[in-house]
């Protein structure tokens, strides 16, 4: 008489483990595709901010030939900090006034350090490194609040 074995535990357990291999695939696919749909909608709203970035912080008018820099004097700023606001409609203004062009160096963000320059200025005139200190605030972060719209 010849012993068999039943083949029941065995087909079971092979079973059992092609579907826990099922259920891994699926859950690593439902993961990577999560993340991937994650990571295209943060590159979509991204590559809008950037796209309309010009229009927003752009003006109509075009930059000044860059002959015009040569021969500027440096302003330079003994705070230290990072950049964290701008004025830059007052500071239009008041170069406006005051019948010079000024280019700061420096932007939201940056870093700065004392005696480095932050802007130049042609010609130069009275009362520019103090209309910039009015017009900048410097923190110890580089986090830029946000501003209103108001």
């Amino acid at each position: 008489m010849e012993k068999t074995v039943p083949a029941t535990p065995i087909v079971e357990e092979r079973r059992h483990s092609a579907r826990l291999r099922r259920v891994a695939t699926l859950v690593f696919f439902v993961n990577h595709m999560s993340g991937r749909i994650n990571v295209d909608t943060v590159i979509e709203f991204v590559s809008r901010d950037v796209s309309a970035a010009p229009a927003r912080l752009g003006s109509d008018q075009a930059d000044p030939a860059p002959d015009m820099w040569r021969g500027a004097a440096p302003v330079v700023d003994a705070r230290r900090g990072y950049l964290q606001q701008l004025d830059h409609k007052g500071l239009a203004t008041w170069a406006a006034e005051h019948e010079t062009s000024i280019r700061l160096l420096a932007r939201p963000g940056d870093n700065l350090f004392p005696g480095a320059p932050i802007a130049l200025v042609s010609p130069r005139v009275e009362g520019i490194g103090e209309a910039i200190h009015d017009a900048t605030a410097l923190g110890p972060s580089g986090s830029v609040p946000p501003t209103s719209n108001a």
